[in-house]
């Protein structure tokens, strides 16, 4: 999208939460390739989970794929939760 003054933006048409009383909600809404572990596990989560998505998203733009991937949603938030991220060689430093 772009803002009014014509600078591209990123937006999310997905659900939000709104009202979250204290630093944690615990109601798991989001694209699953985007989730962060914290949120599959159900242990209450804060706003650090957003960046954990604008990694993931920065990552998907970069290298075509997201961080994590599987057919199976099962094996999708097993990945989630265990596996490191690969960060192939491609990506620079300063990127």
């Amino acid at each position: 999208m772009l803002d009014s003054d014509g600078y591209i933006r990123i937006v999310d048409f997905g659900l939000s939460k709104t009202k979250v009383k204290g630093a944690t909600a615990w109601s798991i809404c989001g694209t699953p390739e985007y989730l962060a572990p914290e949120v599959i596990w159900k242990m209450g989560h804060g706003k650090p989970v957003d960046w954990w998505a604008i990694g993931c998203i920065l990552y998907e733009l970069i290298t075509g794929q997201p961080p994590y991937y599987s057919k199976s949603q099962e094996r999708l938030f097993k990945k989630i939760k265990a596996k490191p991220i690969k960060i192939p060689k491609k990506i620079t430093p300063e990127c």
